[in-house]
């Protein structure tokens, strides 16, 4: 009898039936209760290798009695797990089957319907031919609808990950047959066919904490990009320190993480590059050089310029130049025009944006001045720049993000914290500070510690915090820094 059997006849239906604790209402005593107190989820259930139990902490109801056995055919393996696929019109196509054999080992086979509420073990006939599709991802019904509506897609390892996402309402899929383990020269068991079925989808592909899982990961998102309409990964290692060999959602989720803490790494994560592989401080077999892929240019975005052809969404820009040549008086007409969506310069904005423009060497009453002259000049009113223009002063406010410590650079997490929540509580579209050089406490000639600085800090905030799909917030550090020449402020990149 499997959990789910044994949960059914006991009168216990649950969501899901993969190892985990869940809640629900209590058969035995729930429909006796006072009406306010009949939908109370006062039922604890377990579901894990060894099989399915459960209490109730109102009747004290418990379970399951003894002769109850999870066992099958009387072998010796616990028949702890069962996962339907469905494909896209809905019809049954396979179930996989998790089990343990008689050495505690974890094992998996797939079963076909055999026409007659049955089950038949494999999926090939006599000559190998393929008798059912097993390229089909799981709940791949719930995962098109969730398409349709704009939700974000988990690509996780497992189907038991999956379940546990959907249990708190977060659509994910996964593929049948798991990771490959390119310690054993096996090949990718993420297909283009997999992908194909999320086409149009934004997707965060979560990889198990090893090697192949960072693996699989890495095959699932070279296949989707492209295709997805966003790839992005989610490396929970990143974000919890204490993650196990092999952590996976499940494992973060049980450690005590809430939705909403799964929510906010959601948020963070980053944007796949093609040729990327795995993240920094996990083990790699070795490293390799990425055949490069051909790919039709009308799938590649194009790059999104905020205004002009200098300030863009997901880079940072800088003007350069000696000092005393107009670089800030520039930054702020620029700003001035992006607030009013007005041609100032020769340029007219694509649409109005909201500007945060910090000032880290002029008081707060010298921007006002500055700004108020633009205005003036331009005959800008008060209900043309509307909501749009936030201004700080780096004399009134700390945003110093890190300076020099004992051991290297010393980030403050506080500061940048506070920065990016900021930005997100503002939807604000353009970051511009000035001077750049005055936002970190080392001499702005060490341009490594400089280059530290935009790529882990500003171009972390362009590239993460404009990601996010219910929001239009999108940002771009400015940096301002004296070189030699003369003449007009020269404009730089730098894609971080």
């Amino acid at each position: 009898m499997t959990p789910q059997e044994l949960l059914e006849n006991n009168g216990i239906e649950l969501k899901s039936y993969a190892p985990g604790n869940y809640s629900r209402t209590c058969p035995e005593c729930s429909p006796k209760r006072k009406l306010t107190n009949q939908t109370k989820e006062c039922l604890s259930v377990k579901i894990d290798a060894k099989g399915a139990t459960w209490n109730c902490h109102h009747c004290g109801w418990s379970g399951p009695q003894k002769g109850q056995q999870q066992r099958t055919n009387g072998s010796a393996a616990a028949f702890t797990a069962t996962y339907d696929y469905y494909a896209a019109d809905g019809t049954l196509a396979f179930r996989k089957i998790r089990s343990y054999d008689r050495n505690g080992e974890k094992t998996f086979w797939i079963e076909r319907p055999n026409g007659h509420g049955g089950w038949i073990k494999g999926t090939k006939d006599k000559s190998g031919k393929p008798l059912v599709d097993t390229l089909i991802l799981y709940h791949l019904p719930e995962v098109i609808e969730a398409i349709a509506a704009g939700h974000t897609i988990l690509v996780v390892e497992g189907e038991k990950d999956v379940d546990r996402c959907w249990s708190i309402g977060i659509p994910a899929t996964c593929n049948a047959h798991g990771a490959a383990d390119p310690s054993k020269n096996q090949k990718s068991k993420w297909k283009p066919e997999h992908s194909e079925q999320l086409r149009g989808a934004d997707i965060i592909v979560i990889p198990d904490h090893d090697n192949a899982g960072y693996a699989h990961a890495d095959a699932a998102c070279s296949a989707s990009f492209g295709v997805c309409k966003t790839v992005r990964r989610l490396v929970l290692r990143d974000h919890w320190p204490t993650c196990p060999k092999g952590g996976d959602v499940s494992d973060y989720l049980d450690a005590g993480h809430t939705r909403e803490d799964l929510d906010k790494l959601i948020e963070q994560a980053k944007d796949y590059t093609p040729g990327t592989t795995t993240p920094p401080g996990t083990t790699s077999p070795k490293i390799t050089a990425s055949p490069h892929i051909w790919r039709d240019p009308t799938t590649i975005r194009p790059r999104d310029f905020l205004y002009d052809h200098h300030i863009i969404r997901r880079y940072v820009t800088g003007d350069v130049s000696m000092g005393g040549v107009g670089k800030t008086s520039e930054a702020q007409v620029e700003i001035a025009a992006m607030v009013t969506g007005r041609d100032l310069l020769g340029i007219k904005p694509k649409r109005l944006y909201r500007v945060w423009y910090i000032n880290l060497e002029d008081p707060q009453e010298e921007i006002d001045r500055r700004f108020a002259a633009i205005f003036k000049h331009y005959g800008i009113t008060e209900k043309d720049v509307g909501n749009r223009l936030f201004t700080d002063s780096g004399r009134g406010k700390n945003f110093i993000v890190a300076c020099e410590g004992k051991t290297g650079i010393e980030f403050d997490q506080q500061v940048i914290t506070e920065i990016e929540n900021t930005i997100r509580e503002n939807a604000i579209d353009f970051v511009a500070i000035d001077p750049f050089v005055n936002c970190a406490r080392f001499a702005e000639n060490d341009n490594n510690k400089m280059a530290a600085i935009i790529e882990t800090v500003w171009a972390a905030i362009a590239t993460e915090l404009c990601r996010q799909a219910r929001t239009s917030c999108a940002q771009r550090g400015r940096r301002s820094q004296r070189l030699h020449g003369r003449g007009r402020p020269r404009r730089w990149r730098a894609d971080q």
